[in-house]
């Protein structure tokens, strides 16, 4: 767009009227007159010289509104731009470039332009170097693009992306540069490493969170099928080395007596003592999580020995409020994660969940066991109980074939024991049979099995043992069982005997069910004929005067004599 000013609007209406006045001479006397010829001319002379006038003025104001333009873009530039003439002095400086060095542009033109800059730019080599423009040789700042440390006014250095040009304008060489401030980029950049950094870390903590979980996960299912203490232990120390291979540890357990604990399992070169006492350990006797990091030795427990000084933790374990041992950890001292803050807290948690995952494993193998006990024991006098022995008795026998081996049955009533409780009463009737199972366990063999086959009756199983020798078995119990003595509210009760009936593998069946009845007829002879006796089975089927076991036990039982229990 054009602008034309009030001055230029009045040449146009006197070149208007100039070429009306002279084209109406010219259509009136063209022909008639030379004068008018001439005048036409001079005339149509100034009309051209009006309009050319008025195309030059348009011309150079159209330049100038470029200029205004130009220079509108230039101040309103984010990025610093400025000339730099062939002597090395700032010519231009403008808005965005007094911003970014600090400096007003008055106080800077006409001054070096080595004053912007904190050092020899790097990058491409400045063309200065390699000859070419004499304003390029001149200016510190160079031709091309590259990236200079730049200097605020003050002294602050700051790194800027630079792009040179080099121009002429009358006859005099300069370089025109526009500058970016690369501190935000960088920072940006700087900021997204850092991110990257983090992004890759907490892809590899997920990574190790996952396999943690995994393991921890198999190690659970593990231990809850592990059917004894043994097996648990081992799970336990196998899992502890794929959680932990970089430190080491062990697991301890409360003995039955809780005077003393025990290392069970160990992964690494642990560092505690393999015997020691409960007081010995901070977190047995706060019931809490005892961590000591550093080489702080004060706050290491006395079992653990001086070198657990670079970090240690005791996770105790615990059911129902109970104490069941605890689990230690010694950190590697090599290990850089060691002494890392967040690695050291990681590691604490990692310790504190396998920790609570050993401690209910156990606690359930625990329970486990105890129900198992309670399933085969009696509870009164802990002797093993009738469905124990419904299963040892097949375990024997078949062993007794592969070996070809004999096998003896004991069967044992005490004698009038209906009679002694209907005098002392039951609580001390119970009195009489825990006596009768401790004389009873000193009388056997380790290997041999006593239950409690119902009331005051007992079985007894001979592995290995001829009829002769459970013959002999039985007069030894029944000679033991004449010394017990009961301490009873202050009495001394004894005078307790016992009637028992032998039967032996082969003599007497092959199975089970035939070797009880068997011994159950002889007990049942022995009682008849007086009791505090030993009868062998072989003589009830000798005898006429006893028909041969044909009802069961119970009935039996019912159709004994009256003469006493």
């Amino acid at each position: 767009m054009v602008v034309v000013s009030a001055r230029d609007t009045r040449w146009w209406w006197i070149a208007l009227a100039v070429v009306g006045l002279a084209t109406g001479l010219t259509l009136v006397g063209w022909s008639a007159n030379p004068l008018l010829r001439v005048a036409g001319g001079l005339l149509a002379m100034c009309a051209g010289f009006v309009q050319q006038h008025a195309t030059r003025r348009a011309t150079e104001q159209r330049q100038r509104d470029r200029e205004a333009l130009i220079g509108i873009v230039v101040a309103n530039s984010i990025d610093a731009i400025m000339t730099v003439d062939s002597h090395g002095a700032v010519a231009s400086f403008n808005p965005a470039a007094e911003r970014m060095f600090g400096w007003p542009s008055a106080e800077i033109i006409g001054q070096s332009v080595n004053r912007l800059f904190a050092s020899e730019p790097v990058g491409e080599e400045p063309e200065r170097a390699r000859g070419g423009h004499p304003a390029t040789r001149a200016s510190p700042v160079g031709k091309g693009t590259r990236e200079v440390l730049a200097e605020r006014r003050g002294g602050a250095p700051f790194p800027i992306y630079l792009a040179c040009t080099e121009s002429q304008m009358h006859g005099q060489g300069f370089v025109t540069a526009i500058a970016r401030d690369l501190t935000q980029y960088r920072q940006n950049a700087e900021a997204l490493q850092r991110a990257n950094a983090l992004l890759q870390t907490k892809v590899v903590e997920s990574e190790e969170r996952n396999r943690v979980i995994a393991l921890l996960g198999q190690m659970s299912g593990l231990l809850q099928a592990a059917v004894n203490s043994a097996d648990a232990y081992a799970s336990i120390g196998d899992f502890a080395r794929q959680l932990f291979p970089h430190d080491a540890g062990a697991l301890c357990t409360m003995e039955p007596a809780r005077n003393s604990v025990e290392v069970v399992a160990s992964w690494g070169e642990p560092s505690t003592l393999s015997v020691f006492a409960p007081e010995e350990c901070w977190a047995l006797r706060s019931g809490r999580v005892h961590v000591a990091s550093g080489h702080d030795t004060g706050a290491l427990c006395p079992h653990l020995s001086s070198s657990a000084a670079a970090g240690h933790a005791c996770m105790p374990l615990t059911a129902q409020g109970e104490s069941l041992g605890l689990v230690t950890f010694r950190w590697h001292p090599e290990d850089g994660a060691a002494k890392d803050p967040a690695g050291a807290v990681f590691r604490v948690k990692l310790a504190a969940a396998f920790a609570e995952q050993v401690g209910l494993a156990l606690t359930n193998l625990h329970l486990k066991q105890m129900l198992r006990v309670q399933a085969i024991h009696d509870p009164l006098t802990g002797l093993h109980n009738r469905r124990f022995l419904e299963e040892a008795f097949h375990r024997e026998l078949l062993r007794a074939a592969r070996r070809k081996s004999p096998v003896g049955v004991l069967m044992l009533d005490l004698d009038h024991f209906k009679e002694f409780t209907d005098a002392h009463g039951h609580a001390a009737g119970d009195s009489l049979l825990r006596a009768f199972a401790v004389q009873l366990r000193s009388d056997i063999r380790a290997e041999d099995i006593a239950c409690r086959y119902g009331g005051e009756e007992f079985a007894v199983l001979l592995p290995d043992a001829t009829l002769g020798q459970a013959l002999t078995r039985a007069e030894q119990i029944r000679e033991g069982v004449r010394k017990i003595v009961v301490d009873f509210q202050g009495k001394r009760l004894a005078g307790v005997t016992v009637s028992i009936g032998v039967a032996g593998l082969p003599e007497h069946g092959l199975s089970p069910d035939a070797l009880l009845r068997a011994a159950d007829a002889a007990l049942y002879v022995a009682k008849a004929e007086g009791r505090d006796r030993t009868t062998l089975a072989v003589q009830i089927l000798k005898s006429a005067a006893v028909a041969p076991p044909t009802v069961s036990a119970p009935d039996r039982r019912r159709l004994r004599p009256k003469v006493g229990s």
